[in-house]
């Protein structure tokens, strides 16, 4: 096991107990690997890592192993469009038919419904409140299998045949996981004129020296990359598991801005904790590789035309962006009570549940709530606000951050495993982690 330790104020003891806990798990096989790193103004105050990014060939898991972001990809691409927004290239209210064509058939259940569809916009893709589903969605049956054929093969040919379907509900309606953030990606690919893996450095990559995060991994780091396994408990006296390599369907030339469109298979982007830590500095207001403020917060000079050049040199986000990021961007979609239907009620139509104190940042991460939504008074409702921001997807990368303190990021490539700690061995490894 890999440590790293300073003077941060962090409980020794809790450390200890997560560091046991961590490689316990591994020995019994329940992790092949995992990083965890702890920020603080900038710095890596804390990080332990431990296992195997590869089991097979012994290849250590460390925090520039390169993962599958999967659904942590979401978060890196709506800040590098925000960036383009800020750039004043296009606005949070735009049509998305003003780059793309989008949909204004409904689908059956919704006309049915009694809803009208209005023009879709850009904040609708990044709240995923555009009326689009997901692969499950049987308006897009044809379209998955074209694209598990490997038919359809390319971004820009999936989302023009994705948007020639009718969209599942009116937008605006209802919060609804979809294809949102692929489109945005090809979105973005409109709006500045570049692929989606050149406009993600332009405007992210390079600016916050982020060298490790890509779409493709080059052929000189591709011995840095983590196999995917699955974790399955074996029938014995005492708890050990199985690891296997993942197997899954996958969109190779699908360059997808959501994490993957067919199976966990598809890494959407690839990265290190130790580069996605660098954006997390950012947004936290830590430094660049240069030593320079690196979330700084102007719109780039009218010469650069919207490219941001490299970190320390200009800003990324204007303050008012960074501070819209800590309001739950749902507020504007919200029905009278308060409440967006497919997200407040996400775990039953009750009111005061669990989902009535989670917002939605701009960034697609979660944001935790002292109160639960109020009923709306006039037509423009307000916005509720967070100091701590989160995200855990599926696949392995998850982080946290406090508004203006510590922020964490920890990295698995290990599907399954332990999911309680009924089996006398303590309690799970995540649940010590130091800050979470």
């Amino acid at each position: 096991m890999a440590r790293k330790r300073s003077a941060c104020g962090l409980d020794p003891q809790r450390l200890q107990e997560f560091e046991e806990s961590l490689r316990r798990e591994v020995q019994i096989g329940s992790l092949a690997g995992a990083v965890h790193l702890v920020l603080r103004k900038g710095r890596t105050v804390y990080s332990c890592a431990a296992g195997f990014a590869d089991v097979e060939r012994k290849r250590r898991f460390t925090a520039g192993t390169l993962c599958r972001l999967h659904g942590a990809t979401k978060p890196l691409l709506s800040a590098a469009f925000l960036a383009l927004v800020d750039a004043g290239r296009c606005c949070l209210d735009d049509p998305i038919d003003q780059y793309l064509p989008f949909p204004e058939l409904l689908a059956r259940k919704a006309r049915d419904a009694g809803d009208n569809a209005q023009k879709a916009t850009l904040r609708h893709l990044l709240t995923m409140t555009s009326g689009l589903g997901y692969e499950d969605c049987k308006a897009y049956q044809g379209l998955m299998r074209s694209v598990r054929q490997r038919r359809t093969r390319r971004l820009r040919s999936f989302c023009k045949e994705l948007l020639r379907l009718p969209l599942r509900s009116a937008p605006g309606k209802r919060y609804d996981y979809s294809f949102a953030y692929d489109v945005l990606g090809r979105v973005c690919e409109e709006i500045s004129g570049l692929p989606l893996p050149k406009f993600m450095s332009k405007y992210l990559f390079r600016p916050l020296g982020m060298k490790d995060t890509h779409f493709t991994v080059p052929a000189h780091k591709k011995k840095r990359q983590a196999v995917l396994y699955t974790s399955k408990k074996l029938k014995s006296k005492t708890p050990r598991y199985r690891l296997a390599r993942f197997r899954g369907a996958s969109a190779p030339g699908i360059l997808s801005g959501g994490g993957g469109l067919l199976s966990y298979e598809d890494p959407g982007l690839w990265g290190s904790a130790a580069d996605y830590a660098k954006f997390l500095n950012a947004l936290a207001g830590g430094k660049s590789p240069s030593g320079r403020q690196a979330d700084l917060q102007t719109v780039p000079r009218a010469r650069d035309r919207g490219l941001l050049p490299l970190a320390g040199k200009n800003k990324i986000w204007k303050a008012s962006t960074v501070r819209k990021l800590w309001e739950d961007s749902l507020a504007p979609f919200t029905q009278p009570d308060g409440r967006l239907p497919g997200w407040h009620d996400a775990d039953g139509s009750a009111e005061g549940g669990w989902w009535d104190f989670r917002g939605l940042s701009l960034l697609h991460s979660y944001l935790d709530l002292d109160e639960p939504p109020k009923r709306r008074r006039g037509a423009k409702p307000e916005a509720r606000n967070s100091s701590s921001m989160w995200f855990s997807g599926g696949g392995g990368a998850f982080w946290t951050m406090e508004k203006g303190g510590i922020a964490t990021v920890s990295f698995v490539q290990t599907l399954g495993g332990r999911e309680d700690d009924t089996d006398g061995l303590g309690p799970l490894a995540y649940r010590l982690a130091p800050c979470l």
